[in-house]
């Protein structure tokens, strides 16, 4: 049997390796803080520094942005489009009304199976985890004009905690 002050050092490295490691949060306004400190004197502005950091949100996937759902969403439109166009000229007897109904046949036929598959996908959608958003607020200099400004921005990263996009919320 081990000797109980092996196990309790072991425990006490354990410990601290575990408690040493940053956060999501800590990691994210460190890459924050580095991409302005060294792009923000490249571009037309200069003197970064952070004023205040929201926490960390997560950003999850979509049915509105799945791409099946959204590529049978739009042809779904085209057919509902198509035959408003169809009916219309029926109605308008710019076609004749046996051919009008054949090619409504065949598209109602069309947009039922398209429904029915999208219907399906939105059924067994599963949320997933897609990135990470906080927002930051800083001052800086404009080189050009000589005006201290206040952004508000929200910063939005991949699990890989590149940075992806920034969109300015406020100046």
């Amino acid at each position: 049997m081990l000797p109980i002050k092996l196990v309790l050092i072991a425990l006490l490295i354990f410990i601290a390796a575990v408690s040493c490691k940053r956060s999501n949060e800590q990691i994210m306004k460190d890459k924050i803080a580095d991409n302005y400190t060294s792009t923000a004197n490249e571009a037309l502005f200069e003197g970064y520094n952070p004023v205040s950091f929201g926490k960390i949100d997560t950003i999850y996937s979509s049915i509105e942005t799945d791409t099946a759902y959204v590529r049978l969403t739009n042809l779904a439109n085209k057919i509902s489009l198509k035959i408003n166009e169809i009916v219309f000229k029926r109605n308008s007897k710019l076609i004749d009304k046996k051919n009008a109904d054949r090619k409504l046949r065949l598209l109602y036929d069309r947009l039922d199976s398209v429904s029915a598959n999208r219907e399906n996908i939105k059924k067994t959608f599963q949320k997933s985890i897609i990135g990470y958003s906080m927002k930051h607020t800083f001052n800086i200099k404009n080189k050009v004009t000589g005006k201290n400004i206040q952004p508000t921005i929200l910063v939005v990263y991949h699990d890989n905690l590149l940075i992806k996009d920034i969109i300015v919320l406020k100046e």
